[in-house]
């Protein structure tokens, strides 16, 4: 009986270490695995921005969508989406705040279209740049996030946003060549790359002189930001 029950230990002992050696195969293959795909990933992503000028979250580059006081001290880079609601609001309130800041400021527009959740947001920034070809970047802007309601919900909004085109009397055959350009995508690339160095993982997002913002949806609060800033320089 006793032989019986030691043999019978024995056996469990035995398959415990086969499973527990399993388990550590496992582990092991599977440790390979995701550092394989990391790198793979990495490489994807080095790939995809090879060639192209990525600013940080703290300079200004000559492909830059900018206004204001050019040579101030206080840079202020917006990362947003055109389709985003909150990024509407965002522009509500640099607007709202821009006659008070924009002697203080040089601001930064930099793309970052959440393609996931809104579908249209990358047609829209190449539209802006395309619009920025005949330095009416800035107008085009205003145009998107003004209409936001409108042409979000449609399934496709380039005839709409081909009539805010006329309506800034836009050349359409030069427009039509920009959107089509490899130059152009780049560019909005270059803007989510930059964002996404930055850590920027939604919409809006501001930096001051490379440090974010928190808590500025609202005039005062921007304002205050802006004058802190442009106090400690």
């Amino acid at each position: 009986m006793n032989k019986q029950k030691r043999e019978h230990q024995e056996q469990i002992k035995a398959q415990k270490q086969a499973a527990a050696a399993r388990n550590k195969k496992l582990i092991k293959y599977g440790l390979w695995a995701g550092a394989a795909v990391l790198a793979l990933l990495l490489i994807i992503s080095f790939t995809q921005n090879m060639g192209l000028n990525i600013p940080t979250n703290n300079e200004v580059i000559s492909a830059d969508q900018t206004k204001g006081f050019k040579k101030s001290p206080v840079l202020l880079v917006e990362y947003s989406d055109f389709q985003c609601p909150a990024c509407l609001a965002q522009h509500q309130t640099i607007r709202a705040a821009w006659k008070d800041i924009r002697r203080k400021v040089h601001l930064v527009y930099r793309h970052f279209p959440l393609t996931n959740i809104h579908p249209h947001a990358t047609l829209a920034a190449h539209y802006a740049e395309a619009a920025g070809r005949q330095d009416k970047f800035w107008e085009m802007h205003d145009q998107l996030f003004d209409n936001q309601a409108t042409w979000a919900k449609l399934d496709d909004p380039a005839a709409t946003f081909d009539g805010y085109a006329k309506t800034l009397k836009l050349d359409m055959a030069k427009l039509k060549i920009d959107l089509a350009s490899s130059e152009l995508k780049d560019k909005v690339k270059a803007d989510i790359a930059s964002g996404r160095d930055a850590g920027v993982s939604g919409t809006p997002t501001l930096f001051i002189n490379g440090e974010r913002l928190s808590n500025v949806r609202g005039k005062d609060q921007l304002i205050e930001a802006v004058e802190t800033a442009w106090d400690m320089k």
